[in-house]
């Protein structure tokens, strides 16, 4: 009778791996949309004047 390894790895889980893929891709969008306003300041330059009220 054959004993089982206890250091065997398990094989991965792609459930677990697509999970943790799909989060972090969610993470990455919510942190592009909070720096939105300045990766757009970037790109467009200030060319009008300041506006006060």
């Amino acid at each position: 009778m054959a004993y089982l390894d206890p250091y065997q790895r398990p094989a991965p889980d792609r459930f677990v791996r697509r999970g943790l893929f799909i989060t972090a891709c969610i993470a990455a969008l919510m942190l592009l949309w909070q720096f939105l306003p300045a990766i757009e300041a970037w790109f467009s330059p200030r060319e009008a004047a300041e506006r006060t009220v």
